[in-house]
């Protein structure tokens, strides 16, 4: 088979997901029309007459046409003026197509009841479909291959014969498959089966992208497995087939509705060979109050994002696996609890910030009543913001790179007065802040008005908003 394309790349564009960019765009094509080879099978022209006659019909029907080509439209008009259109490759063909479409038809009804119809049948029909060559998008359809999705359907749909190997119903289901993938190839019509589904490689890197952020990686369980599922992107249904008509090594796209199922799959997967049973087997869940802490916020963090998709119903699936899972981990942990030999988070952070909650601190005359206070000093111990020492407390929350002390302490106040569990005036407690955390609040923000200043710790725009979701969260049940 002697074949030449020629390729033409248009309408580039950038796609983002999982943190890479990537171009993407469409392609056109010209080829000139190629002859084809007839599979021997039990029905073929030698030994059916109507066949031979349907022949006939067809060349008869088709000569209108190609003796008007390429006036027949304004875009194929165009090819007078493209360069690699030569007039002569497409005169006379009618008869060339006549047998293309009369073949398709025999390759159909010779091996609609092998066991690997689908195939076999599908690769055949690309190849006759390649041979028809092409056109770039711009000058129209390939030459005459409008006549062949419709001329064929018409064949399947009068002239079916039945099958001694499968039933009628199972006949006739393939003969509709196959109609199906014609009327995907040339129509604009919805797959009727995930064979012959939809797949676009935007639409699966959004998809993927959607379960990518949607899972929770940045739990301290899963964060070993962030990076490879960042560059690891499940969008091929199946490895490389030749197809043994056209030689073309092919491999599927996942259709879109697939590929979700394959992440629901793979939640489950992971779910079930990481969590805080198989931690604990190894001798690694030595931080209960941390751990409970996390699935708390990012529980909070799921929550939202099903919130942000309820029209997207294709991801209700795997975000249902993972609030099951949330669920059973935040109860596994309440019970484990008292088992585990917690180590207190006592390291320094290294700021100046840090200073005893001494007994002159008093911090219980800031809150409007006492339980209250017990309520939210007993979660910043269990959450390890502060640790008790004498009649006091210490603060040992430890900074990291991305949660400064600071801000997690202006974070806490902020919540706890707008949340309305102190006392003192907002100018108070920032004046408290600064005299027993060392904590200096610039000149700028004094002068502001305490809703402007809370208002930048909710906003959910600023960075100080992550601050301020994670006391939202934890005193959540206080009252």
């Amino acid at each position: 088979m002697n074949r030449h394309k020629t390729l033409f790349f248009n309408e580039l564009s950038e796609v983002s997901y999982c943190g890479h960019k990537m171009l993407t765009g469409k392609i056109g094509e010209f080829e000139r029309p190629f002859d084809i080879i007839a599979v021997d099978g039990a029905h073929n022209y030698s030994n059916c007459e109507n066949c031979r006659n349907t022949r006939k019909d067809i060349i008869a029907r088709l000569k209108k046409a190609t003796e008007i080509f390429p006036f027949c439209c304004e875009s194929h008009r165009k090819l007078l003026d493209f360069s690699l259109y030569r007039n002569e490759d497409y005169i006379g063909l009618e008869d060339k197509i006549a047998d293309k479409i009369m073949y398709s038809y025999h390759h159909v009804i010779n091996f609609i009841d092998r066991d690997d119809w689908l195939n076999e049948i599908t690769d055949y029909l690309k190849y006759v479909i390649d041979s028809f060559g092409s056109f770039p998008p711009e000058y129209g359809c390939a030459f005459m291959i409008n006549y062949y999705p419709d001329i064929l359907s018409d064949l399947l749909k009068d002239n079916s014969p039945s099958s001694n190997k499968i039933s009628n119903d199972e006949f006739q289901k393939r003969i509709n498959k196959i109609q199906n993938f014609i009327d995907l190839r040339f129509k604009d019509t919805k797959p009727q089966d995930d064979d012959f589904g939809e797949r676009d490689l935007n639409l699966l890197l959004s998809t993927y992208d959607k379960w990518y952020r949607t899972f929770p990686f940045d739990l301290e369980y899963f964060k070993p497995l962030k990076e490879h599922f960042r560059n690891t992107i499940p969008i091929l249904e199946n490895k490389l087939r030749i197809n043994k008509y056209n030689g073309v090594a092919t491999t599927r796209l996942h259709t879109k509705e697939n590929l979700t199922k394959t992440l629901i799959q793979i939640t489950k997967q992971i779910i079930t060979e990481v969590n805080a049973k198989k931690l604990f087997d190894k001798g690694l869940l030595n931080d209960s109050e941390k751990i409970k802490m996390d699935l708390i916020l990012n529980n909070r963090e799921l929550e939202l994002s099903e919130i942000s998709s309820i029209d997207y119903s294709d991801r209700k699936g795997y975000i249902k696996v993972l609030k099951q899972w949330f669920k059973s981990e935040k109860k596994f942990i309440k019970d484990i609890t008292p088992y585990i030999q917690d180590k207190p988070n006592t390291k320094s952070s290294g700021s100046s910030t840090k200073k005893d909650f001494e007994d002159n601190f008093e911090l219980y005359k800031l809150f409007k009543n006492k339980e209250d206070y017990e309520s939210v000093i007993d979660i910043l111990i269990k959450a390890n913001f502060i640790s008790p020492k004498g009649k006091g407390f210490e603060w040992v929350f430890t900074e990291t790179k991305e949660f400064k002390t600071k801000q997690m302490i202006i974070a806490l106040f902020v919540v706890l007065e707008t949340e309305n569990y102190l006392i003192i005036s907002p100018k108070s407690i920032y004046t408290f802040i600064e005299k027993n955390f060392g904590i200096r609040i610039n000149k700028g923000t004094y002068s502001r008005s305490s809703n402007n200043f809370k208002e930048d710790y909710y906003n959910k725009n600023t960075k100080n908003y992550s601050y301020t979701s994670i006391f939202q969260s934890l005193l959540s049940d206080c009252k």
